[in-house]
C-alpha cells in the first residue's frame, strides 16, 4: 500500500400497474414494452424495498395518477430559473448525472443535456420526449427513479456496495477539481489551487457547511442524497475515517432510496432540523450514525483470527494498528493504522482496501492490498525520519510539561523502537497503553495489526426503518 493521487492513510418506484388492455384497443411493440417494464420495476421494488413500502406507493399513485406532487409542478426547459431548478438539478445529481450539475436554480445547456440523458435513458422508445422539457411525465419518471432503493437492504447487498464505495474513491483519473484527496496530497499535486484553509478539510459548499476539522454538515432547503453524491465525486479533502463513513452513508441512501434518505438527512421541500441533517466527521460521538451500525461478528467474539485469514465479512469496516509506540517516534504523524474495508478473497487471498491504498504489484489491477502489504507500508511510515510535524507536536507537548521534552518522546530514552524489520515487528509488539504527560493517555491497548473491537457495518434492520418511513422524525 503505497500513496496514490488522492492518498496516504490514517489513521442504496415502481408505477402502479395498468389496467388489462380491451381486446379491441391495439397494442403496439413498445406498449407491451412500457407494460412489462412497469411490472419489472414493481416487482425489484418489492424485492428491495418490501410490501409495505410497494403499498405505499401505491397508493400514492392511485390517488394521484402520478408520483406525488408530479403534477403540481411547473414545465422547466431551458432558460427556466429559480427554486424548482435547484430540485430539478439536485435530484439529476443524485440520480448519477456526471459531471454533476452546479445546483444554481438556472437551466443552461449542460441541464438540457442531463435531462436528454435522462429521457433517454428512461423513454427509449419514445423518441419524442427527449426534448429536454421537464413536463408531467418526465417529473413523474424522476421522481419514481428518485425513490426507487438501488439495493436490497441485506448485509450480502450493502456489503458489496461498500466494496464499490471504496474502489470509487480510489479509481484513477482525480483532477485539480475532482476526487477525494488527503490534504497533503493535494498540496503536492496542485500547489497553486491548495490553500492553508484545506488542511482541515474540503467538501463541495454548494451542499456543505464546515462545522471544523474534517467535520461537514448538509446546508439546508438541500438534498443530502445529492450531498453524499457530491462528497464522493469531489473535489473533498479529508482523511481516511471521513472518508469510510461517506461509504457507509452513499451505501445506506442506495438501500433506501433518495427520497427516504433526504427524508431522514436533508430535503429540498422543508426544512430538517440541524441535529437531524446528515454530517461527516471523524470520531465515535454521533448518536444517529452509531445506531446505523452493527458490531461486526469478530467484534463481538473479539475473534483475531491469524494473518491472512481475518473473521470478516465482505464489506465489513476494520482497523489495522501501527506498531502501538508509532505515536511515540512520530508525535505528530499520520499513520497510526488504517480504517480499512475488507474487499474479499482474489485467488484465495484477503484482500483490504482503505482510502488511497495502493498496490504496486506488476499484476495487480485494483487499489486491494494483503494484509502483509499493508502493514508493509506501515512499516515504511515508521521508519522514516521525524519531519516538521512531528517538531510542532513535540513542542507542544513540551510546552504542556511545563518547558520539559517528555522522555518518553526522547530518541535518547529507548522507549521507542528506531527501526521495524517488517510487519512481524508489529504483530508481535506487546500490546500497550501510552501514557505521556500533555500529550496522550490511552485508557485501552494498543494492539499492533488487527484490531476486531473496531469491526462494524451497517445494521440492516435499522436501515429497512428508514427506507419502510420509520426513521426518526
Amino acid at each position: 500500500m503505497v500513496t496514490a493521487p488522492g492518498r496516504a492513510s490514517e489513521g442504496p418506484a415502481a408505477r402502479r400497474p395498468e389496467p388489462k388492455p380491451r381486446l379491441s384497443a391495439p397494442r403496439t411493440a413498445g406498449d407491451r414494452g412500457a407494460r412489462l417494464t412497469r411490472e419489472f420495476r414493481i416487482s425489484a421494488y418489492q424485492q428491495a424495498a418490501g410490501n409495505q413500502a410497494v403499498n405505499r406507493f401505491l397508493a400514492e399513485a392511485a390517488a394521484t395518477g402520478t408520483p406525488a406532487g408530479a403534477a403540481q409542478r411547473p414545465v422547466l426547459a431551458k432558460g427556466s430559473k429559480g427554486d424548482q431548478v435547484k430540485v430539478l438539478q439536485q435530484k439529476l445529481n443524485a440520480l448519477g448525472t456526471m459531471p454533476a450539475l452546479k445546483p444554481d436554480g438556472d437551466f443552461g445547456g449542460k441541464t438540457h443535456t442531463a435531462v436528454v440523458a435522462f429521457q433517454t435513458k428512461h423513454f427509449p422508445d419514445e423518441k419524442k420526449e427527449w426534448d429536454g422539457k421537464v413536463g408531467k411525465k418526465t417529473w413523474a419518471a424522476i421522481d419514481e427513479a428518485y425513490s426507487t432503493p438501488e439495493i436490497a437492504a441485506e448485509d450480502p447487498e450493502m456489503g458489496q456496495k461498500v466494496v464499490e464505495g471504496m474502489d470509487r474513491i480510489n479509481a484513477a483519473g482525480s483532477t485539480v477539481d475532482s476526487g477525494v484527496w488527503y490534504s497533503y496530497n493535494y498540496k503536492a499535486q496542485f500547489p497553486d489551487k491548495y490553500t492553508p484553509a484545506m488542511e482541515a478539510g474540503y467538501a463541495n459548499p454548494n451542499y456543505w457547511e464546515v462545522k471544523g476539522w474534517m467535520s461537514w454538515k448538509v446546508k439546508p432547503k438541500v438534498s443530502a442524497s445529492a450531498a453524499i453524491r457530491a462528497w464522493l465525486d469531489g473535489l473533498t479533502v479529508a482523511e481516511c475515517n471521513t472518508a469510510m463513513v461517506a461509504v457507509e452513508y452513499e451505501t445506506l441512501r442506495a438501500a433506501v432510496g433518495n427520497e427516504a434518505f433526504d427524508r431522514e438527512f436533508g430535503s429540498t421541500d422543508r426544512i430538517t432540523p440541524e441535529e437531524r441533517r446528515l454530517s461527516i466527521f471523524s470520531g465515535a460521538a454521533a448518536p444517529h450514525r452509531n445506531k446505523l451500525m452493527k458490531q461486526a461478528d469478530a467484534a463481538k467474539t473479539m475473534d483475531y483470527g491469524k494473518p491472512g485469514d481475518r473473521p470478516a465479512r465482505v464489506g465489513d469496516w476494520f482497523y489495522f494498528m501501527n506498531h502501538p509506540r508509532y505515536l511515540l517516534k512520530h508525535p505528530g504523524g499520520a499513520w497510526q493504522g488504517e480504517n480499512s474495508v475488507y474487499m474479499g478473497r482474489e485467488g484465495g487471498v484477503q484482500m483490504w482496501a482503505g482510502m488511497g491504498t495502493s498496490n504496486e504489484s506488476p499484476t495487480a489491477s485494483s487499489s486491494h492490498v494483503t494484509e502483509d502489504q499493508m502493514l508493509s507500508s506501515m512499516v515504511g511510515a515508521y521508519n522514516r525520519d521525524r519531519d516538521d510535524d512531528d517538531a510542532a507536536a513535540i513542542a507542544k507537548a513540551t510546552a504542556e510539561n511545563g518547558g520539559v521534552l517528555p522522555k518518553e518522546l526522547d530518541p535518547a530514552s529507548g522507549a521507542y523502537p528506531d527501526k521495524l524489520n517488517g510487519p512481524a515487528d508489529i504483530l508481535n509488539a506487546k500490546p500497550e497503553k501510552l501514557d505521556v504527560p500533555g500529550f496522550v493517555h490511552d485508557d485501552v491497548e494498543r494492539k499492533g495489526g488487527f484490531e476486531p473491537r473496531a469491526g462494524k457495518s451497517l445494521n440492516a434492520d435499522e436501515v429497512k426503518k428508514i427506507r419502510d418511513g420509520g426513521g426518526e422524525e
